[in-house]
């Protein structure tokens, strides 16, 4: 499981389906493969990823992008080519797995600190200011005024620090504190930072249609295991996290936790049915 730009957005998705063509080529690999060392032949994923739509020149494409990525890296044998993660496509792949499984966790060890960053952007670099806020919000930042972005994981700061720094943001400033009672109160922060309507929307409406799924066989488990995947990145990078001191009761944690046993389910045959693929390919 991965979560790369691909699934960056400012809301939720309303599809169900695979993520991107690049998306899957690394979930394949990060969910049906990793952590083994075994190497995923391109006719394999050609075949699993037609039975989510998507064609040979995508998928090859794809594959191609990834490699170019440095995500990735093929193996030649005779005619064929066989795929493998590479060093940083294992670090993303375990970062992705980590934080999709906090989607449950409700934070109740918050101490109240917040990291606060002052990032102004002239309105006339459009572009630059576009990139900038997509990125604060994939990190999980709110953004209750204008140019002020929050978030309660400090401890986060580094993905921050380096976001910024790809990003060529240069004039920022930064500080973590509590609240004052002197400003907006904390439900309020909340309420204008992030549109939680929207998030719990999202997790309640996968809920409702992954429960709903019964598939019988390896194919299609494994088809809706990518599919709750996709779904399970693109709201790692809406749902901003919140500590249930300031979401308490929220019914997100719970759905976030049922969607994850469901992946716990499918998984087994998901990856056995991988297996059975590899081996017909060979």
């Amino acid at each position: 499981m991965t979560t790369t730009p691909d699934h960056a957005a400012t809301a939720p998705s309303r599809q169900l389906g695979p993520g991107t063509a690049r998306a899957t080529v690394l979930d394949i690999l990060g969910d049906l493969v990793f952590p083994s060392a075994e190497l995923a032949p391109t006719t394999a994923v050609i075949e699993l990823m037609r039975h989510l739509g998507f064609t040979e020149h995508a998928v090859r494409q794809a594959l191609t992008r990834c490699a170019a990525e440095g995500w990735i890296a093929g193996i030649r044998e005779g005619r064929t080519t066989s795929w493998s993660l590479t060093e940083s496509g294992s670090q993303l792949v375990a970062d992705g797995i980590a934080g999709v499984e906090r989607l449950c966790h409700d934070h109740a060890d918050w101490d109240g600190r917040w990291l606060v960053l002052i990032v102004s952007i002239p309105r006339e670099n459009r572009a630059s200011r576009d990139q900038v806020y997509r990125s604060l919000r994939w990190d999980g930042f709110g953004n209750p005024a204008p140019a002020v972005w929050l978030s309660p994981h400090p401890e986060r700061r580094r993905r921050t620090a380096q976001t910024l720094a790809r990003l060529g943001v240069a004039d920022t400033l930064a500080f973590c504190g509590e609240t004052d009672p002197l400003g907006l109160p904390e439900d309020e922060l909340v309420a204008k930072g992030w549109d939680i309507g929207a998030v719990t929307d999202h997790y309640r409406e996968c809920r409702a249609e992954f429960e709903a799924m019964t598939p019988s066989s390896g194919k299609d488990r494994t088809a809706a295991l990518l599919q709750l995947n996709a779904q399970l990145q693109q709201l790692l990078v809406t749902d901003p996290q919140l500590p249930s001191a300031l979401l308490p009761g929220w019914s997100g944690r719970t759905d976030a936790a049922a969607l994850l046993e469901i992946r716990q389910q499918w998984r087994p045959d998901a990856r056995a049915y991988w297996h059975e693929l590899v081996q017909s390919c060979s």
